[in-house]
């Protein structure tokens, strides 16, 4: 059987090689060679024919070896010619794709072409810009050069204004302006007068003075008020409330008018609304808890006292305890007299009808509750804050 195998192999190699040498031959013959094999024998191996010269010059070609290291190049696509008909990129023939030698403008390029200043330090482009005159008021002239600097967005094709804020000020920069002289700045505008329109309407109790130069001005309180520094406000120019004092007279942050007696509760209402006392017209009827202010010597009912009524707890059921509310029996007024009760403008929320009111009786020092048909005194209060 081995012997069989062997005598196979050998018979395939020698139909093998001739087939190669008449391949060989075929090729020669279609270049137009001549191939004469001196051996006529069946056998021949041609291990030492020679090819004429050809179109190949003089190289040496052994067919008859399949593993032939022969100078002649053979026609396989693996080979590393250097002339492809592929689109590979590293052909030395061009690619039809290549790029059109035209080289993009740089960010220099493009600023001089926006009529801009290529900073180089900063690798930005820069350009002045007037300031707009249209932006600043009449009368009124720039603080500075009245220019600002531009720079340029390369993302968005276009200028970004920086350091481009137009508003009054003495402050030396770009669009800072200030009113000729003789003008005084005011409500976004230079204006001749400055009381005109009036600048000090804004404080309550004010008026305006026009200074020396005329283009200041001062806000000055009006008759009968003072300026109160710790508030920053106008307010009724009386004394301080003691038991000696004639009111209208002042008590921390309230003004307190003189008592008026014997009235129900929608007539005390229009009593303070209409009141004109002192020179002073902005009355009002005190609240529950700006009322117990006026209270003394019943810690209980005075203000923040254990008697929960007030503005913000006006609920008979939630705030109001007789042991809290209605048992002192030494309290007094501030203002140093004996009064019966006073009306507050605060309303007993438990009531179904809405006619009862919360008051304080100062002969003793107590808080309840009145219908509004009652008569009881009255004292009318302004806040100051």
């Amino acid at each position: 059987m081995k012997k069989i195998c062997l005598i196979c192999i050998v018979f395939s190699l020698l139909v093998f090689v001739g087939c190669s040498d008449g391949i060989k031959k075929a090729k020669d013959l279609g270049n137009g060679e001549t191939v004469t094999d001196e051996d006529a024998d069946a056998d021949d191996s041609d291990l030492s024919d020679t090819a004429d010269s050809g179109e190949n010059g003089s190289d040496t070609t052994d067919s008859g070896d399949p593993t032939d290291s022969g100078s002649t190049p053979d026609s396989e696509t693996s080979d590393s010619d250097t002339t492809e008909t592929g689109n590979d990129d590293a052909d030395s023939q061009p690619d039809e794709d290549a790029d059109s030698g035209v080289a993009e403008p740089t960010k220099a390029e493009i600023c001089s072409q926006n009529q801009g200043e290529w900073i180089e330090e900063q690798n930005k482009c820069k350009k002045i810009f007037p300031c707009d005159e249209q932006s600043k008021p009449q009368h009124a002239v720039w603080t500075g050069e009245g220019l600002y600097t531009g720079e340029w967005n390369y993302d968005n094709n276009e200028w970004d204004y920086i350091e481009h804020t137009v508003e009054y000020g003495e402050n030396q920069g770009s669009c800072h302006f200030i009113c000729e002289p003789g003008y005084l700045w005011y409500n976004d505008s230079c204006v001749d007068d400055p009381c005109d329109p009036d600048p000090c309407s804004e404080i309550a109790k004010t008026s305006c003075t026009v200074g020396e130069d005329a283009s200041t001005y001062e806000c000055r309180c009006i008759e009968k008020y003072k300026w109160d520094s710790d508030i920053s406000k106008c307010v009724p120019d009386v004394h301080n409330c003691s038991d000696d004092v004639t009111a209208p007279c002042r008590d921390g942050k309230y003004v307190w008018s003189s008592k008026a007696k014997d009235m129900d509760w929608d007539t005390a209402i229009l009593h303070c609304k209409e009141l004109d006392e002192g020179g002073f017209t902005d009355w009002e009827l005190p609240s529950i808890s700006t009322l117990r202010t006026l209270i003394v010597n019943c810690p209980g009912t005075e203000a923040n006292g254990s008697c929960k009524i007030s503005d913000e707890c006006p609920s008979y059921n939630e705030c109001w305890s007789r042991d809290n509310c209605y048992t002192c029996t030494n309290g007094t007024s501030k203002l140093g007299q004996q009064e019966n009760w006073m009306w507050s403008s605060t309303i007993f929320p438990e009531d179904e009808s809405k006619l009862k009111r919360w008051g304080v009786d100062f002969s003793l020092g107590r808080i309840g509750n009145q219908t509004d048909d009652n008569e009881n005194s009255v004292r009318c209060v302004i806040k100051l804050y």
